[in-house]
């Protein structure tokens, strides 16, 4: 584990453009946590929603940072208080009714897997993790994330923008 902080570390301090890929549940918090602490504007969050358990257990969240603009759009029905809970600051979009929306970012990555997206981050203009489909509850969830890679990242950020702007208004609490 040591070797792996080591590389996200190195990543993120040379602005490195390599992929970061990951399987592990310690590999996706430690990931996760270095990306929120990164973040010197936005933090776009797309979930599926049955991600929030993972969130909980591995206390992985974000500091109420007034500098910090956080988005979360939850792709079901989501129980808004639990992400609130998290999340203080987040202004949080429910897809309410069945709606699909497909993202496909294979034509922009190696692995053809990654398309239908449930789970993504995106941190500012720069710096992403995107999850491969998988069944709910899995143990081990294969993800790639990058520090710095402009092009996916504006690709996820404009998806993420694209399903807020067909949405309602966000949760209210």
């Amino acid at each position: 584990m040591e070797e792996y902080k080591d590389m996200i570390n190195n990543f993120f301090s040379k602005k490195s453009s390599d992929l970061i890929y990951n399987s592990s549940k310690d590999h996706a918090k430690f990931l996760i946590k270095k990306l929120f602490e990164s973040a010197k504007k936005n933090i776009r969050l797309y979930t599926s929603g049955e991600e929030i358990v993972f969130y909980k257990e591995n206390k992985v969240n974000i500091k109420d940072n007034k500098d910090i603009h956080l988005e979360i759009i939850v792709d079901r029905d989501c129980k808004k208080n639990e992400y609130h809970e998290l999340f203080p600051s987040a202004k949080i979009f429910c897809i309410k009714e069945k709606r699909k929306f497909n993202i496909e970012l294979s034509n922009q990555m190696e692995d053809s897997e990654y398309s239908a997206i449930k789970h993504f981050i995106a941190i500012d203009e720069d710096a992403f993790r995107v999850e491969k489909p998988h069944a709910p509850g899995s143990d081990n969830v294969e993800a790639v994330g990058c520090a710095y890679n402009n092009i996916l990242t504006k690709g996820l950020n404009n998806a993420f923008e694209t399903i807020k702007n067909e949405l309602s208004e966000p949760a209210s609490f």
